[in-house]
């Protein structure tokens, strides 16, 4: 099955600040926007990612982007020079993140419920 579960698609309490998971028609990359946690109309960022399925549970593995964020890349990628990769391990009503910097390995946690 290479659907993401439609029932991930909603809105997420993270420690990043609230994020929102969405797919177009028709698409198999999955997008979503996390608002800053104190100004919570502010977008702080943007992940682009795709689905792999799992037997008990779905994975999305892919990248953040920001504006601004605690370390500058060395390149560009999707218009920025701040960004990163990451993935989530979806089951029930949360998910186990893992995030890092540019190309760097995975390691800082990125993990939420179902707001």
């Amino acid at each position: 099955d290479n659907i993401f579960p439609l029932e991930y698609l909603t809105n997420w309490e993270t420690g990043e600040g609230l994020m929102a998971l969405m797919r177009a028609p028709e698409s198999e990359t999955i997008r979503g926007v996390y608002y800053h946690p104190v100004r919570t109309n502010e977008v702080r960022g943007k992940i682009v990612t795709s689905f792999i399925s799992r037997r008990s549970a779905s994975v999305l593995t892919g990248f953040w982007f920001q504006t601004v964020s605690d370390k500058k890349c060395n390149f560009e990628k999707n218009g920025t020079y701040y960004w990163g990769r990451m993935s989530f391990l979806f089951k029930g009503d949360s998910f186990k993140g893992i995030w890092g910097y540019c190309g760097d390995e995975a390691d800082y946690s990125w993990n939420g419920k179902r707001a």
